[in-house]
């Protein structure tokens, strides 16, 4: 009945009989794990993160769990807790494209460039069409001075999604840039 009531996005209706769940059988570590679902879809992060941890304590490769606990600890600024739970669900899940993202996203947000370039590479390497990814790469190489890299995923973000206005204008600043500096790319 819980999961009906997420379902119909009655979230409040929903953990109520989840923990009503619990309190016939507190080691199901689904409920633990909707709850965390439940308590994020009302951006009751910290809450979430409680249900999650709960729900790894009792399962520790329940990688749905991982990647969402990551993504709470993300929402509240816990970077460092954030890149380890992505981590750790990527262990058991290595070709999840969005978790790479989220990876990506809080390296990025730990000013940790590089580390974003390489998880942003390895989420394009499974969803080879995320406009997000090739945007995100382009405007690091940009602040890391890698014009040409730069310009090469403004572009293919172009490519993928032709009414991007964010990529048209990144690549069309970094082909004035670039012929104003003489480097070379490829057109």
């Amino acid at each position: 009945m819980a999961n009906a009531y997420y379902l119909l996005q009655k979230v409040d209706e929903a953990i109520h009989y989840y923990k009503l769940a619990l309190e016939m059988n507190p080691s199901k570590v689904e409920c633990h794990y909707n709850l965390g679902n439940s308590y994020c879809s009302k951006n009751d992060y910290a809450t979430a993160i409680t249900y999650y941890l709960e729900a790894i304590k009792l399962d520790s490769q329940h990688d749905p769990a991982l990647y969402n606990l990551g993504y709470a600890y993300h929402r509240t600024g816990q970077l460092s807790m954030a890149i380890e739970s992505y981590k750790l669900a990527l262990k058991l899940n290595p070709s999840s494209a969005e978790c790479h993202f989220n990876l990506a996203s809080a390296f990025s947000d730990n000013n940790m460039p590089d580390s974003a370039v390489l998880e942003y590479k390895l989420s394009l390497k499974y969803d080879e069409d995320n406009v997000d990814c090739c945007f995100h790469i382009a405007e690091i190489q940009e602040k890391l001075g890698n014009l040409a890299d730069a310009y090469t995923y403004f572009k293919k973000a172009c490519l993928l999604d032709t009414s991007s206005s964010k990529a048209k204008q990144g690549r069309d600043r970094l082909k004035k840039i670039m012929d104003e500096k003489n480097i070379k790319y490829v057109e």
